[in-house]
């Protein structure tokens, strides 16, 4: 078992030190964007000491643990062009979107997770206050990505099960699930079973968003990525939508940076410089570039 205080060790705390820091998580915020299609999404704001913590512990801890090939999401040289790739001579999809993801990052299932990578009870205690807020994973926080992938282990596990015995390919980006088919079509009776694995592994879908595509008709859109003739392009709707967060960010205090790292680390490589290497399209890099050059002075 790993003991709390091994693992403090590690991350660079001392007790005393990390108990200050658990004291403050308490004093996390909250500010609320719009949604490019209606609602708001709700990022949650950590002190500084707080977000340092979670930052070592999922550099430390999170990102060491292995998570299945099909996670494109929150995982180090994976990318929403990773997992284009996986789709690129699909001939039909469907999409299903989690309801309000990180909602159902519940403190039973982080608990679990600690539980599963040999923490002892304190450990699973501290590190659980540590890294959720109100209940869930905080949109924001950077240990939520990595923990919200800790704990979709077994929805992972079932949909590739499922995938493998009709003959689909699966992916999983953060909330959005794909299963693909070379076949220029995939049976609804296969569709709805697809949809039946989501919910038998305790997770709760948005049946608004499920989305059936076929590439006789049309363009294959997955992450608001591109898919047509085996050539990947980013949707000008989801460059808009990266660029208005970086502006978003760059114009009003509070936006997490984690936040809009991860929004920005979803399309990198899907442009290359003059030197051929993996970048971002021309139009997010400069406002990007801005950011990170106010970030820094500021």
């Amino acid at each position: 078992m790993r003991s709390l205080s091994d693992l403090l060790r590690v991350i660079g705390y001392a007790p005393n030190a990390f108990a200050c820091v658990l004291a403050q998580t308490a004093a996390c915020r909250t500010v609320a964007i719009s949604k490019r299609r209606g609602g708001v999404r709700t990022l949650t704001i950590p002190p500084p000491p707080v977000r340092e913590a979670q930052a070592r512990f999922a550099r430390w801890f999170l990102h060491f643990a292995p998570v299945p090939v099909c996670v494109h999401g929150g995982v180090r040289r994976r990318n929403v062009r990773t997992l284009a790739e996986t789709h690129r001579f699909a001939g039909s999809m469907v999409t299903f979107d989690l309801r309000d993801a990180f909602t159902q990052g519940t403190i039973p299932r982080v608990q679990a997770v600690f539980r599963r990578l040999g923490f002892d009870a304190e450990a699973v205690k501290a590190f659980t206050r540590l890294c959720t807020f109100g209940g869930c994973l905080p949109q924001g926080a950077p240990s939520s990505n990595a923990l919200w992938n800790l704990v979709c282990a077994d929805l992972d596990a079932q949909a590739l099960a499922f995938a493998a015995a009709h003959g689909l390919v699966f992916t999983r980006y953060t909330d959005e699930l794909t299963f693909s088919s070379r076949a220029p079509s995939i049976p609804p009776d296969v569709r709805a079973h697809a949809a039946r694995v989501i919910a038998e592994a305790g997770f709760a879908s948005n049946a608004r968003k499920t989305r059936y595509q076929e590439s006789r008709r049309g363009a294959l859109i997955v992450c608001g990525v591109s898919i047509h003739g085996g050539l990947i392009t980013l949707t000008r709707a989801e460059r808009e939508r990266i660029r208005a967060i970086i502006h978003l960010a760059a114009t009003r205090p509070g936006i997490p940076r984690a936040y809009v790292e991860a929004q920005v680390g979803r399309v990198r490589g899907l442009a290359r410089d003059r030197r051929g290497r993996a970048g971002l399209p021309k139009r997010l890099r400069e406002p990007y570039e801005r950011y990170r050059r106010l970030q820094t002075n500021g």
